[in-house]
């Protein structure tokens, strides 16, 4: 509740960007959390190595099923 109370997250809010997602996403549950958190990967890396870390790994199969699923479609230069 106080991470929605903090002033970085008004900010977010007003200029559109989408940082306090990420930031909600560390503060739940790793199987909750790691659909926020996928959101922003390159500013996650840390946290989805502690959660694996934790031995917590079984909730990433999701997102990382997806992950998978979105590069045999797509290719790894979706964007270049």
């Amino acid at each position: 509740m106080l991470l929605l109370l903090s002033p970085f997250v008004y900010y977010d809010l007003g200029i559109g960007n989408y940082e306090w997602l990420i930031l909600l996403g560390a503060t739940l549950s790793p199987a909750l959390g790691s659909w926020f958190v996928i959101l922003k990967p390159q500013a996650s890396i840390v946290l989805f190595g502690l959660w694996l870390k934790q031995r917590r790994w079984i909730v990433l199969i999701p997102v990382a099923t997806l992950a998978l699923l979105f590069v045999l479609r797509n290719g790894f230069f979706y964007f270049g």
